[in-house]
């Protein structure tokens, strides 16, 4: 279809307002027709009239979103050929602000009941749209595996922007809404990042400093010259102190001799000469400078970091290409204190706030005391007959706060090896306890071993014995399902390799903690079974002699829990035996894959390399 080159309609003869967004005889784009608030238009650069995207050819397959002015658009007319179209990358914040928007007007336009305010999932809208929209909106940005984490720290650190669900009762962490409904500007949110230009390059935000310029300097003021002696009249100096003074001059001249011969050394300044006519003469002596003086240079004032700042500066130091420094390693952990605080909505430290306290207060600033805390002001006893309960004198920390807590380890990790406070998850927000289930009714035959060891104390005893022992209060112990957690990483590593093939890891999954479960023996992983947010799995293990206890039923029932609304996929080896597991819990086979383990497996594996796809519909 040829290029439209005439209008309709005479431009010039339409009466526009203030703004230039609406005519007042209605008429607009190529056609001719109404404006239609129902669907997205766009402005020409040039005329500035509005086109419908319908009518566009560069518009027509994919129209604009609701809001979008981040772009340059010149039409066919003015252009007397082909459209002109092209659109501006924005900033994370412009690219998130600018869907909600959209989304927003397609509800406010809808036919339902109104709201005062529409709230939209992070995961299945705010993100779906973004990927779809990618090549338009943020076509300069390299799209990594984590820009989703991005999007939520875009969302949880900008709160006059966005406003999250969470205070609402019938919404919850995940949703978010504007706070407020005003058009977007366009030079407000388009991306200034030079570096994002080149999707090949990392982006690397560095943190802003305010640099001081320093004083010039200040030249040292010269040394007041010295005058020269004054000239005593010739008949003031008789004969008799006109020859003393001769005598003193040379006799005050330093001489040194040097192998038999004397030399007269040169001194540093010329001595006072008398000439014929008995005439007292100095020489010129030229004013000296004293030294330039150079002021030292001010350092720059810090600045305070907000929450953006913050996760810059802990997003530069975990991909660091070096070994950090341990002030660097000390910073980081102070970052992730500080970011761990505001997910759990804890109170930061404010130096300011404390310190403006306690002088708006009328308690007196004091000195620090120089005596030891562990005996204050009690004397201690002299006498060798008397000791001292030092446990009773020390009024300090708590066990789990003090420094020996760090050497010795808190008393629940000795049976243990999980979390001690609930946590949120970095995919959904969701709060993950420390145990899932604590099962102790069930045991296992190598439990029994353990147990067996442990109470005979590594001498032979009876079986009677290690029995009554076995069955003392305080002697159970459990099988623990925890989640997933980096401190099992190793130990789940190790676990796969030995069932399964050599290298496998599954560190992505600490991404997704709440689709993965672990069963624990104290502090040892004896099963695990991972789940992508796609509901695949993709590792389901137990050790051998941890049969037996309803393990691998559980893990996987916790996993099918966790995604209820989507069927749940895997691939299992066709003579593996989890395949009788899979069939009670209702999977179906829908397809055999010829050699699909054949780059994992070993040759020398019991496991066959074909597999059976199998689906658990819902």
């Amino acid at each position: 279809m040829p290029p439209v080159t005439k209008r309709p309609y005479d431009l010039t003869a339409l009466a526009w307002n203030d703004d230039h967004s609406r005519n007042d005889q209605d008429i607009y784009c190529y056609c001719g027709k109404g404006f239609n608030s129902h669907k997205s238009m766009a402005q020409c650069n040039q005329c500035r009239q509005w086109y419908h995207c319908g009518c566009m050819p560069c518009l027509e397959k994919r129209p604009l979103m609701f809001g979008d002015v981040f772009y340059d658009f010149v039409c066919s007319i003015c252009s007397q050929g082909e459209e002109k179209f092209g659109h501006d990358t924005l900033s994370w914040s412009g690219a998130v602000q600018l869907v909600l928007y959209h989304l927003t007007r397609q509800k406010r336009l809808g036919t339902g009941k109104q709201q005062d305010r529409y709230y939209f999932r992070f995961t299945s809208e705010v993100c779906e749209w973004l990927e779809n929209e990618w090549d338009r909106l943020l076509k300069d940005r390299h799209k990594s595996a984590t820009w989703r984490n991005t999007v939520a720290s875009c969302l949880s650190t900008h709160p006059k922007l966005f406003l999250s669900g969470a205070a609402e009762s019938s919404y919850g962490k995940g949703w978010w809404a504007l706070t407020s409904e005003d058009p977007l500007t366009r030079h407000d949110h388009v991306s200034r990042d030079s570096s994002a230009k080149d999707p090949d390059q990392k982006v690397k935000k560095k943190l802003k400093r305010r640099t001081a310029k320093p004083e010039s300097d200040m030249d040292a003021a010269d040394a007041t010259p010295t005058k020269k002696a004054k000239m005593q009249p010739e008949n003031e100096l008789s004969t008799n102190e006109t020859t003393a003074t001769a005598t003193a001059a040379t006799a005050t001249k330093p001489k040194s001799k040097a192998k038999g011969k004397e030399k007269a050394t040169t001194p540093d300044q010329p001595p006072v000469a008398m000439d014929l006519d008995d005439k007292v003469s100095t020489p010129d002596v030229k004013p000296a400078k004293a030294p330039e003086q150079k002021k030292p240079k001010s350092k720059p004032d810090p600045l305070m970091m907000d929450a953006q700042d913050e996760w810059n500066a802990l997003q530069i130091l975990e991909h660091a290409p070096r070994e950090l420094t341990p002030q660097e390693m000390r910073f980081r952990r102070k970052l992730k204190l500080r970011r761990m605080k505001r997910n759990l909505h804890l109170k930061l430290f404010d130096i300011d706030q404390v310190v403006g306290a306690h002088l708006r207060s009328k308690t007196p600033m004091e000195p620090m005391s120089t005596e030891t805390p562990l005996l204050g002001d009690m004397a201690v006893p002299t006498s060798r007959n008397v000791t001292v309960d030092r446990d009773q004198l020390s009024h300090g920390t708590k066990y789990e706060n003090s420094f020996v807590s760090r050497l010795c380890g808190a008393p629940r990790l000795a049976s243990t090896l999980t979390a001690k406070e609930p946590w949120l998850s970095a995919w959904n927000g969701r709060k993950l306890r420390p145990f899932i289930r604590r099962d102790f009714e069930n045991k296992t035959a190598r439990m029994a071993l353990l147990e067996q060891i442990k109470c005979a104390t590594g001498q032979p005893s009876r079986a009677k014995a290690i029995t009554n022992r076995m069955t003392m209060p305080g002697n159970d112990t459990s099988i623990d399902y925890v989640y997933f957690q980096p401190q099992h990483l190793d130990q789940a590593n190790l676990l796969l390799s030995r069932c399964f093939w050599d290298g496998i890891d599954v560190s992505e999954s600490l991404q997704f903690p709440e689709f993965s479960v672990l069963a624990m023996y104290k502090r040892c992983v004896v099963g695990c079974a991972f789940m992508t947010p796609m509901a695949y799995i993709t590792y389901f293990a137990v050790l051998p002699g941890w049969e037996g206890a309803g393990i691998g039923q559980f893990m996987l029932y916790h996993l099918f829990q966790t995604m209820i609304s989507k069927d749940v996929t895997l691939h299992v080896s066709a003579n593996n035996n989890a395949m009788i597991l899979y069939q009670k819990f209702g999977f179906k086979p829908e397809q055999f894959v010829v050699n699909f383990y054949d780059k994992y497996l070993p040759e020398q594996s019991g496991f066959s390399k074909n597999a059976f796809f199998l689906r658990l519909r819902r």
